[in-house]
Order: C-alpha cells, then structure tokens, then sequence
C-alpha cells in the first residue's frame, strides 16, 4: 500500500506496469494523474488527467495547420458551451414559473443562436428546432 506522494511518483516513474495504488490498478506512459490526499496525507483518490495533443505534423503547413485546428477546436466549444447555457437560462425560467425572466432569456438566446448558425456552428435546421420548442415552452405559460 502506498502512503505518501513521494511513493507514489517514485513508483509511476519507474515501472511502466500497472500497479494496484489504493485499491484501484493505474499505468504510468508519461501522462498525468491528479492526486487527492486527506489532510494527514493518505492518498484518497487518483485521477488520470488527459491533455489533447497536437497531431504529428512533418511540414511547417501541416503543424501550422494543426495549430490553427486546435484554436478553433477550443474556440469552437466554448461557443458551444454558451449556446446551451442560454438555452439552461431560458429552460430554467420556464421551470420556475417566471414568465418575464422567461421572455428575457429567450430574447437574449435568439440572437446567439442566429450568431452561432452564421458562423457555421450548428446547422439552421437545429437552431430553428432550438428557437421554436423554446418560444412553445415560453408561450405556453
């Protein structure tokens, strides 16, 4: 049983096997794991912790190329992210009962939808199918 993060580090370091580290198996290939301790420092959890890597690339165009991807990738999820937040807002409105909060939030969703639908993002189908299931929901109260 290994109890300390001195253990831990030495004993991922040096065998690339699995080993069993409290109670549940674990390899080492050179990623990162995270690490929960208690506060006498007995290790409570382990949790492999994956970065997205950058394709190999052999020209200077191609690594540009996966650079400029992976911007966009990042770029691109974050809008994601926002589109079903405003989405949440206007959901979470109708559910509490609040039909003004409700009209507010779907006035603030509609124009980040059309801004997502003109950047590509998502298809208009689906922002016309997100636009109308909301207005329904908010007209319905």
């Amino acid at each position: 049983m290994v109890d300390s993060l001195g253990d831990i580090f030495l004993s991922l370091s040096v065998s690339p096997e699995p080993q069993c580290l409290c109670g549940k198996a674990f390899a080492f290939f050179g990623l990162s794991w995270l690490i929960y301790t208690d506060k006498a420092g007995r290790i409570r959890d382990l949790k492999f912790q994956c970065e997205w890597r950058t394709p190999l690339a052999n020209s200077a165009q191609a690594k540009k190329r996966a650079r400029q991807a992976e911007t966009r990738r990042q770029h691109n999820a974050g809008m994601r992210s926002m589109f079903r937040t405003y989405l949440k807002k206007v959901v979470y409105a109708v559910e509490a009962g609040d039909k003004a909060k409700a009209e507010d939030a779907y006035k603030a969703a509609v124009p980040v939808i059309d801004g997502l639908v003109s950047k590509g993002l998502i298809h208009k189908n689906k922002a016309a199918r997100h636009k109308s299931r909301l207005n329904a929901h908010v007209v319905a109260m």
